[in-house]
């Protein structure tokens, strides 16, 4: 203890006096407010926080246009810019080195929005499909002379009816 600075590692407290540098134990880090805690600038503060990588907008929305697809059945809507999106934001997060997070999100905005245009490409073809068979049954109903049904075809076979 000094009234003046002894040497480059002497420290001042807050009596206002200099204290010399204490050697850490073998095997055990400075004890807090101590310089050379770990955490602590060259000036006695805290350490900055380290920097943590931000999630990608285009993700988060390809994963919500995802959801909307399977949820709200607007696969072509919703789907088809979910898969964009969600390739965009691969190659945006891939670019910014770690800057950037949420590649997982951006791949499942693209696997619930290609689910989402697959299921409404499949119902479009159920919609097309019953649509013909309705058509030809609807069609063989009308002109089959046996089904007891007076139409203006059976009328022409059958002018008893």
């Amino acid at each position: 203890m000094s009234e003046q600075q002894q040497g480059p590692d002497w420290w001042m407290a807050s009596d206002g006096k200099w204290y010399p540098p204490q050697p850490a134990p073998q095997g055990q880090p400075p004890a807090m407010g101590q310089p050379g805690y770990p955490g602590q600038t060259p000036f006695g503060g805290a350490a900055p926080y380290p920097q943590v990588a931000t999630g990608n907008s285009n993700a988060t929305i390809s994963l919500v246009l995802g959801i909307v697809s399977i949820v709200l059945c607007l696969g072509f809507l919703a789907g088809v810019p979910a898969i964009i999106l969600g390739g965009k934001a691969k190659k945006e997060i891939a670019a910014s080195g770690g800057a950037q997070g949420g590649d997982g999100m951006a791949t499942a905005g693209q696997v619930t929005g290609w689910i989402g245009t697959v299921f409404s490409v499949l119902g479009l073809l159920a919609f097309v499909a019953l649509f013909f068979i309705g058509s030809s049954a609807e069609s063989d109903y009308n002109t089959d002379p046996s089904n007891g049904v007076c139409n203006p075809d059976r009328f022409i076979q059958d002018p008893d009816c």
